[in-house]
This record gives structure tokens, C-alpha cells and sequence, in this order.
């Protein structure tokens, strides 16, 4: 019998990715289990209509409540440790792909990925590449080797914060693909008031000053400009903050390339700026 694929997704402000992102999820997994609520109560007010977008979804993934424990770390992991235990298809030989409302893959990619694991011992999936988009679908930084599947070998596995799973994890599959990510592309005030407070310590303030400093203000008509400002606060040569994300030189890489499909058939690529689309009014 071939190996099932159990999908999490966690959502709240997903704006116009929820609706892709749960299309490429019933179709890329046997079952689908949906978590849709902020983790803190500053993100309560950053109600988009996420929950009624992914409720039209109700026939086909389940939906998990939100263990809401007032911080990112203290809600996140119980509410997947609750969805595995919702799952009907939690049974060994299976895998548990963690899923994200901004990160997305082509279907031959995956049915490619799929074969490969078949049969395997493989026990764990790390995504070779990763497109980081910034502004828009056409700019973006390069990363590498995402862990996001991990088979379970035990009924007992489960997750520890932050995404750190107990089961076997010494026999890596590097699957050589690229993830579109467009975490970047999501609502930059919720992102900075999750920095700000999820966390509940001080290790997110460089993000927040980075967000104020570089990503609001950023024009890609002048990057220079901004990649030197970058770098005379954070000491990096780079739009980002962090530094194991790969530039061109220091700038952005442009992509003229097709997204994933369940991107591709939206109308998301043609948004020049999307920092435009969740100005404060």
C-alpha cells in the first residue's frame, strides 16, 4: 500500500493565499488538517477572512481548533500535536508534511518527490532550494535545505517546539526541487506584530527595526540604496536581515519564470507591489 501524505496547515491573515494554498493541499495530500486563529491576542485584530475562506474547504480537510497558549511558541506545536492526533491516516509508514500558507511547489515536483519516497527508508524530506519572494512574483533572495516531512516510525511521534520531531530523522531525502516562498508577499504589519509579540522576549527586535528600516521603504528601482543602508544596520550586504539567505551580489535576483501552479492560475502575479495592498487607511 503506498504511503500516505498527512498535510498541517496552521492559517490566520493569509489574505489572498489561503484559497491557493488549500487547493495545492487537498491535492497533493491524502488528508488534510487545518488550524485557522492568531496565537496571541495582538494578532486577534488582523482578521481578514481567512476562517471564511478556508471554511468553504469543510468537505474536504478537518478542521482543528487553535490550543491557544498567548504566544507563537506555546500555541504553535500543541495545535499540530492536536492535529495529529485528529488525523485518521496517523499510522507508521505515513508522512506528516508541514505545510505553510506562503510556501508552494509544482505538482510534477511532487509527484516526483513521491515516487522517490516510495519503498524508501527514508525518514525525513529536506527541500533542496528555496525562492524567497520580496515586494513581488519577479524579486527575490535564494536558501537552501528546508526540513518539511518527516515519516512517522512510531505511533508515539509528535512535534516539540519549534518544529523539532521525535521520530527518526538520520535518513534524509534531499528532494531537488525549489520552494516558491512568499512570505514576504503576506501583510508586512501583521508580520512585524508577530515579531513583536508572539514570541514574548527580545530575539525578533532586530526584525522589527529591519521591517521599519529596510523592507517598508525598500525601492527596487534603487537597491543600492537600501543594500548599503542594510548594511550599515545589521552589517549585511543585503536587503535582508539575515544572512543565510543568498543575494545577487548583494541585491535581489529577478525571476521571469512560471510560479507553482496553484500561484500560476491567480491573479497574484500581477501585483506589482504588495506592500500596497495592506497600506493602513
Amino acid at each position: 500500500m503506498p504511503n500516505k501524505f498527512i498535510g498541517l496547515l496552521n492559517a490566520w491573515n493569509a489574505g489572498p493565499f489561503i484559497k491557493p494554498i488549500l487547493n495545492m493541499a487537498v491535492e497533493y495530500c491524502d488528508e488534510v488538517l487545518v488550524a485557522v486563529g492568531p496565537h496571541s491576542e495582538a494578532m486577534k485584530k488582523y482578521d481578514d477572512g481567512t476562517e471564511k475562506v478556508a471554511k468553504k474547504f469543510k468537505d474536504k480537510v478537518t478542521f482543528v481548533p487553535v490550543q491557544f497558549g498567548g504566544t507563537h511558541l506555546t500555541s504553535k506545536t500543541p495545535t499540530m500535536n492536536m492535529m495529529l492526533e485528529k488525523s485518521e491516516m496517523f499510522e507508521v509508514g505515513n508522512w506528516v508534511w508541514l505545510l505553510d500558507t506562503d510556501e508552494f511547489y509544482f505538482k510534477d515536483d511532487v509527484s516526483l518527490m513521491k515516487k522517490s519516497l516510495s519503498g524508501s527508508d527514508y525518514n525525513t524530506v529536506s527541500i533542496a532550494n528555496e525562492r524567497f519572494f520580496f515586494i513581488n512574483m519577479k524579486h527575490y533572495l535564494t536558501n537552501t535545505n528546508k526540513i518539511r516531512l518527516w515519516k512517522i516510525t512510531d505511533k508515539s511521534n509528535h512535534f516539540l517546539p519549534l518544529q523539532r520531531w521525535t521520530g527518526e530523522t538520520d535518513k534524509v531525502y534531499t528532494f531537488d526541487t525549489t520552494m516558491h516562498h512568499y512570505s514576504l508577499l503576506l501583510n508586512p504589519y501583521s508580520k512585524r506584530e508577530f515579531w513583536r509579540t508572539e514570541y514574548n522576549d527580545k530575539t525578533q527586535d532586530i526584525k522589527v527595526k529591519w521591517m521599519d528600516e529596510i523592507y517598508m521603504k525598500f525601492e527596487l528601482n534603487n537597491q543600492e540604496k537600501w543594500i548599503e543602508r542594510n548594511e550599515m544596520l545589521f552589517g549585511k550586504r543585503t536587503p535582508f536581515m539575515q544572512s543565510d539567505y543568498n543575494t545577487n551580489d548583494g541585491g535581489l535576483f529577478k525571476y521571469e519564470g512560471e510560479h507553482p501552479e496553484h500561484i500560476q492560475d491567480t491573479r497574484l502575479l500581477k501585483i506589482k507591489d504588495f506592500r500596497n495592498i495592506y497600506i493602513k487607511k
